[in-house]
């Protein structure tokens, strides 16, 4: 082998064994990852029996949505008023589990995701 391969595979070599043994270290200038959001069922404090009901709620709205999105027989504007309907059930019967604390908490909650579809919708929206 000649010199100078024999200088560059020790090089390289050398290079790779360095890199594989100093210790790995996140940059400095990078920001932490931000925090996991929380959970509905964490942000509420919902207890285990709370949580079983919020989801059958959930799960049973689901369901008549879509039966009521899939059925002919309703013209769009009845449609419309008939999946308004359901989600203004589901809402009577979530806010009825609710304590007053965990209310004013799921109220917060509806704001922010009203705000965040105001936003998503806006920026949507072509420049006029």
């Amino acid at each position: 082998m000649t010199k100078p391969i024999r200088s560059f595979l020790l090089c390289t070599l050398f290079a790779c064994s360095m890199a594989f043994a100093a210790p790995q270290q996140p940059p400095t200038d990078q920001a932490p990852p931000p925090p996991q959001p929380q959970t509905l069922r964490q942000r509420l404090a919902l207890t285990k029996e709370q949580a079983v009901q919020f989801r059958a709620i959930n799960r049973d709205r689901k369901e008549q949505v879509t039966a009521a999105q899939t059925d002919a027989s309703l013209s769009p504007s009845a449609r419309k008023q008939k999946i308004r309907s359901i989600h203004a059930a589901a809402e009577m019967k979530i806010r009825a589990i609710l304590n007053e604390n965990q209310l004013t908490e799921y109220d917060q909650i509806k704001r922010e995701h009203h705000e965040q579809a105001v936003r998503n919708h806006q920026t949507a929206l072509p420049p006029q």
